[in-house]
């Protein structure tokens, strides 16, 4: 799945963001730079930018790791900021897969 933002000054692109190429359970090849593609203004294919962004532990180690983190220390209006930003996500994605742009600007929980 690629993610692709476009905004009045540049596009930032992004190849098969949801997988973890140098350390995923599917796929395990160090070799494979992770980061994105950054278009701004004018510009020839070989022009765009690719902004690399190495971690030293894998995606899913991460995720976990914020999610424990919260579950210890976070407070009720930090897990609040999370529960809506996953709740608006989600509302974002099943407007996308309805084709309905004004399903985004509902809210699940209203």
């Amino acid at each position: 799945m690629d993610l692709t933002v476009a905004g009045t000054s540049g596009i930032l692109t992004q190849d098969d963001f949801v997988l973890d190429w140098q350390s995923g359970f599917g796929f395990d090849n160090p070799d494979i730079q992770t980061g994105f593609i950054d278009r701004s203004g004018m510009a020839t294919r070989n022009e765009f930018s690719f902004i690399e962004t190495p971690s030293e532990r894998s995606q899913y180690a991460l995720m976990i790791d914020n999610f424990a983190d919260l579950i210890r220390n976070g407070d009720a209006d930090e897990r609040e900021t999370w529960l809506s930003a996953t709740e608006m996500t989600q509302v974002f994605l099943n407007a996308i897969l309805a084709g309905n742009a004004d399903a985004a600007s509902s809210s699940p929980r209203h």
